[in-house]
């Protein structure tokens, strides 16, 4: 059911329309007021809760899982809106590949398809100080998970950040196997950079 975010007073239509009773937020406990049905909560609060699709439940927009992010134009990821993601968020992955060394790219395609595949900030009170890329092929009896932290890092400083920011989030939303259609879609993304011939580093 398609959800309102509206400050005007409801009518009773209006409240059949959208599924809604009047009873006790379940979030912000406001009594006597319009409540969603199925969510228990007023149209306020229901407004900041979107739906993963990995976790099967509802995820408060500021404390969200990890397959979920506010992309420019809404919520997308591994566990987000669909037609977001293939909407804008493959353009800044592209872009996102296109600001990587020329190795990256493959690279990255056999970590998702080893299946263990994440990432991982490590942070400090002063900001990000790595980059953990989980799941990259063994270089020799070793896997350097922390081989393109550099570059990751410097990207975020770079002309393209802005543009190739939702590509990084989209990246940080594909977990192991536990997000196979969103693993098979980079896959395909990725396969399409290569064949177009784009990476220039």
């Amino acid at each position: 059911m398609l959800r309102r975010n509206m400050s005007t007073v409801l009518t009773p239509k209006d409240m059949e329309e959208q599924g809604m009773v009047i009873g006790t937020c379940e979030w912000c406990h406001d009594e006597n007021v319009p409540v969603y049905e199925d969510s228990k909560r007023c149209e306020d609060c229901d407004y900041r809760f979107h739906y993963c699709s990995i976790c099967k439940e509802d995820q408060f927009e500021d404390d969200c899982c990890r397959h979920i992010f506010q992309s420019d134009n809404g919520w997308a990821g591994s566990g987000g809106d669909q037609e977001e993601t293939n909407r804008s968020v493959k353009a800044a992955f592209l872009v996102f590949l296109s600001g990587m060394p020329a190795s990256f790219p493959m690279d990255l395609k056999l970590a998702i398809q080893s299946g263990k595949f994440y990432t991982f900030t490590i942070g400090s009170l002063l900001g990000t100080d790595g980059v953990e890329l989980n799941g990259l092929p063994y270089e020799g009896l070793l896997t350097n998970c922390f081989k393109y932290s550099h570059d990751i890092l410097e990207l975020g400083d770079s002309d393209i950040a802005e543009q190739s920011a939702d590509g990084w989030y989209w990246l940080t939303s594909l977990y192991e196997n536990e997000t196979p259609e969103a693993n098979a879609l980079t896959i395909q993304w990725i396969d399409e950079f290569i064949s177009k011939g784009e990476i220039t580093q």
